[in-house]
């Protein structure tokens, strides 16, 4: 576990330590088991936490409760927090019975389908309106994995995940051209201009596109003036500086999220080796040999997006437009 994610425990247990050695001991002590069953109330009514850490919280949460001393304070604060807990848990049950009759829904579709291949566009349809109403958890990403793989079958679809043909441009530029909610890109380098275009295209369909690239980058002359030419369009251009953090290392990752693909009607993730160069994208002859591969899961999705917001957090700074002769000074 990371530090910062660390923090709130660390300080409770340093405020604890401090509330053994001095008088205030039971005042101190009875606030922090008051926060900490209020956060644990906040984590079990969230679709997304998981049966297994449920039964941990209600486990802590217990623990505390039997822990409380029985005064005016506590038995006021037990009778609101209670109350806070029930709704919580009715709120979370009602909106596990809505994915569960959601997903009912989409299994009877593509069953549908198979008799009736006449309303295969409306159910089709039905299907992608249908899919964003499932609030995201465990048991959603589970479902969807295994769902993804029947629509593909029914639509006619290549399986997810399958590896881009090459040159990884014509399968990259598709998969632009079909999104419909936003892109964020990750790239150690970034120089090659028909990717450019294609972003640019889709930026002007008032779709967010971000762009994340490392300071090695704009240390090219030509790579730094394509950036600033895509700023302008609108695009979002980001610089890792991992020296101005904590990161000793370089911003090495290669990856396009796209955030809700038309034609598979769901997120879409493209990782791999290549860098949005002429050697990575092309068909030149000097290319080099590159592998990227599309995926769907939820699971792999979820966590690029974690690791992007990771990256992006402490050593990105905005690209400034103004020239400076190929070297950025942000």
């Amino acid at each position: 576990m990371k530090t910062r994610q660390m923090l709130p425990l660390l300080i409770l247990v340093t405020i604890s330590l401090y509330a053994a050695a001095n008088d205030d001991t039971l005042i101190i002590s009875q606030n922090v088991r008051r926060t900490c069953m209020a956060k644990i109330t906040k984590q079990i009514a969230k679709p997304s936490t998981s049966t297994e850490k449920i039964l941990r919280l209600e486990q802590m949460y217990k623990h505390h409760l039997d822990n409380l001393e029985p005064n005016e304070e506590n038995k006021a604060f037990i009778q609101k927090n209670t109350l806070e807990l029930r709704n919580a848990i009715i709120d979370r049950n009602a909106i596990i019975e809505r994915n569960k009759s959601l997903k009912k829904n989409i299994k009877n579709s593509l069953k549908i389908i198979k008799n009736n291949p006449d309303q295969k566009d409306t159910l089709r349809q039905e299907i992608i309106e249908t899919l964003p109403k499932l609030s995201p958890c465990d048991e959603t990403d589970d479902f969807l994995h295994g769902f993804y793989r029947k629509f593909d079958r029914t639509f006619g679809l290549k399986t997810v995940p399958y590896l881009l043909e090459k040159p990884l441009i014509d399968p990259i530029t598709t998969l632009i051209e079909q999104e419909q909610k936003g892109i964020s890109c990750l790239f150690y380098q970034f120089s090659y201009e028909q990717l450019a275009d294609a972003l640019i295209n889709v930026c002007k369909k008032n779709i967010p596109v971000n762009l994340v690239v490392d300071e090695q980058c704009i240390k090219n002359k030509k790579a730094h003036n394509l950036l600033k030419n895509l700023s302008i369009e609108g695009i979002s251009i980001s610089i890792i500086y991992p020296n101005k953090g904590d990161s000793r290392y370089k911003m090495h990752a290669k990856g396009i999220l796209f955030e809700h693909n038309s034609d598979r009607a769901r997120s879409l993730l493209v990782t791999g080796s290549a860098n949005a160069t002429v050697q990575g994208f092309s068909n030149v002859e000097n290319k080099n040999d590159e592998i990227m591969i599309c995926n769907d899961d939820p699971h792999l999705i979820r966590t690029f997006i974690t690791s992007y917001k990771e990256i992006t957090k402490e050593n990105a700074l905005p690209l400034l437009l103004p020239d400076n002769d190929g070297a950025n000074k942000e």
